[in-house]
Order: structure tokens, then C-alpha cells, then sequence
């Protein structure tokens, strides 16, 4: 169970970075978008602004997609430890109180993913 765990944690780890790359674009799209132009830039410099706004938009919004998809995955992994804890509990394998606690641990991790997915999604 130790891989299942692992890759949770990565999953959880790369959703901390995409988070933290998607606050650094949209600041610095913010810091593009707020700059007052008419200071004497030159048209080349106007236009390489734009272009990095734009870049910064895309890459913004590509990295809400993917924790999205993180926080989806990380949720099906819950849910299907849950299922798998409820299958072992209804068929009386080991600790069947423990395997409910867990199964109940897991639903509760999936739908607080679910919904940290939900606040990310700007739709």
C-alpha cells in the first residue's frame, strides 16, 4: 500500500506546485497588465509585453487544468480505496471496524478534493 501512498503524495506535492506556479503567472500577468505603457516604451517593447501577458495567460490557465486533473485522480484514488476498504469489511477480511473508519477516512479525502478542485476551476 506503500505505492498507492507514494503517488498520493506526489500527486499532492505537483498540485502544491502547479498552485504555486499558477499565483506566480497570474501576479506577473497582473504586473504586465497593470503597467503603464505610455512611459516612453517602444512599440517592440509594447508588443514583447503583450506577447508575455498572453504567454502568461495560457500557462496560467494550463496549469489550473492540470491541478484540476490532479485533484481528480487523487479523488478516484479515494474513492476507490474506500471501495475497496467497504468490499473487505462486507466480506468480514480483517479488522471490519477499521476497514469502515478508512473507508469513511477516504470518501472524506475524496470529496475534500472534489471540492479543492471546485474552488480552483475558475468556470
Amino acid at each position: 500500500m506503500g505505492s498507492r501512498d507514494d503517488e498520493l503524495a506526489k500527486t499532492r506535492d505537483r498540485i502544491a506546485e502547479l498552485r504555486e506556479r499558477a499565483v506566480e503567472l497570474a501576479d506577473r500577468n497582473r504586473e504586465l497588465a497593470g503597467a503603464d505603457l505610455l512611459k516612453g516604451s517602444s512599440a517592440e517593447q509594447v508588443e514583447l509585453a503583450h506577447r508575455r501577458a498572453e504567454l502568461a495567460r495560457t500557462r496560467a490557465q494550463e496549469a489550473h487544468a492540470r491541478a484540476d486533473l490532479a485533484y481528480l485522480r487523487s479523488a478516484e484514488a479515494h474513492d476507490a480505496a474506500a471501495a475497496r476498504h467497504e468490499e473487505l469489511a462486507s466480506g468480514g477480511f480483517g479488522d471490519i471496524a477499521e476497514h469502515q473508519r478508512r473507508a469513511r477516512e477516504h470518501r472524506e479525502m475524496s470529496i475534500a478534493d472534489r471540492r479543492l478542485k471546485d474552488q480552483e476551476d475558475p468556470e
